[in-house]
């Protein structure tokens, strides 16, 4: 397999790492992507199997995303190499470079991070064979050593935050305020409405002159209103 990608490289600690950064379509992700889920037989592995709760039709699932909804996956899916790669250098600007991926076809395509959204990908191709050219952005990294992708893995996934409470309230009533009620219940169901009617309705009572909260809400960031 051969690949027009980007070379970033990083570093930090006593460590540099390369990291090439391509496309590929999802029939072929799909076909040529491995798991390292741990069982009982592969205590070695470090994923458990796809929660089916973040796949099918529910909202917050990936493959309702994906074709209900705004079905753009932006963040790149993280694989690893633990073979050999070779990358044949085209053009450099200093901290990016471009040139010729080199995989060989029967190294597999070890999934670090994103396999729900392949899994959610392999549902759609079943469905609908157009979605095989499905275009996704990765990441390859080339980490002979099994540790080094569970280490990379329970980064991402442990130390990973979501967004705060508060502000996620916020983004809750910009959605209703921009597309409106039945978008967002469609989105988010009807809880995501009511919260961001909450925060529409605490707006009201900190800024109406009617109001005897007026000027009196702070937010948890920012100070007073």
């Amino acid at each position: 397999m051969r690949l027009k990608a980007f070379a970033v490289k990083q570093w930090g600690g006593e460590r540099s790492f390369t990291i090439y950064v391509t496309a590929l379509p999802a029939g072929l992700l799909v076909e040529r992507c491995s798991i390292d889920r741990w069982t009982p037989q592969n205590p070695g592995g470090y994923q458990r199997p796809p929660d089916e709760r973040r796949l099918g039709w529910r909202r917050g699932a990936a493959l309702r995303y994906l074709l209900r909804e705004l079905g753009c996956f932006p963040t790149s899916i993280l694989l690893n190499i633990r073979g050999e790669l070779i990358f044949r250098e085209e053009w450099s600007s200093g901290i990016l470079t471009l040139g010729e991926l080199h995989i060989d076809d029967g190294e597999p395509l070890w999934v670090i991070d994103g396999q729900h959204r392949v899994e959610a990908l392999r549902r759609a191709v079943e469905r609908n064979p157009e979605y095989e050219n499905y275009p996704l952005i990765v990441s390859i990294m080339r980490l002979p050593d099994r540790f080094d992708e569970l280490l990379l893995f329970y980064i991402v996934n442990r130390r990973q935050r979501s967004v705060p409470t508060d502000l996620a309230y916020r983004h809750l009533q910009r959605m209703l305020l921009k597309r409106g009620v039945d978008w967002l219940y469609e989105l988010e169901g009807g809880r995501g409405v009511r919260l961001a009617l909450a925060a529409e309705v605490v707006d009201q009572l900190n800024s109406s002159e009617r109001s005897p909260w007026r000027g009196r809400i702070r937010r948890i960031w920012g100070g007073a209103s």
